[in-house]
């Protein structure tokens, strides 16, 4: 994990979750959808590294684009690796780069990380492409 101007390298991996799950199948692709999606679990380190608490708002910036979501901590993370949900938000990260996406449930997205200020990046903004493509 290296931290300069730039921000903080990670890698992102995403995974199945089932709250995200649960929240989709309830609600659609409304807000408690949106809440358990746009998150990025770190290391305590990491977050402190950033400046962050629990809750803040992160951006993060891969080779596809930038997304804006909240960031929490869980000590059981390694250095150097946030943990995403599988959402629209690790997927636009992720781009459509089918050498990261041959295992959709462990993408490993290489991403640069720091403070955000404002809100969340909506997910109707991460779905215009699925509705005019």
């Amino acid at each position: 994990m290296s931290t300069s101007a730039e921000g903080l390298s990670l890698v992102i991996i995403a995974h199945e979750d089932i709250y995200t799950s649960i929240a989709r199948q309830r609600e659609g692709l409304g807000a408690a959808y949106q809440e358990r999606a746009a998150t990025v679990v770190l290391s305590p380190a990491a977050l402190g590294q950033l400046g962050l608490r629990d809750g803040d708002l992160i951006q993060l910036t891969g080779a596809a684009g930038t997304v804006v979501v909240k960031g929490t901590s869980d000590s059981a993370v390694e250095e150097g690796i946030g943990l995403m949900p599988i959402s629209p938000y690790s997927n636009f990260l992720a781009g459509d780069d089918a050498v990261q996406g041959r295992m959709l449930n462990l993408r490993h997205i290489r991403v640069t990380a720091r403070g955000a200020e404002g809100d969340v990046t909506p997910l109707s903004d991460l779905l215009v492409g699925w509705a005019h493509g």
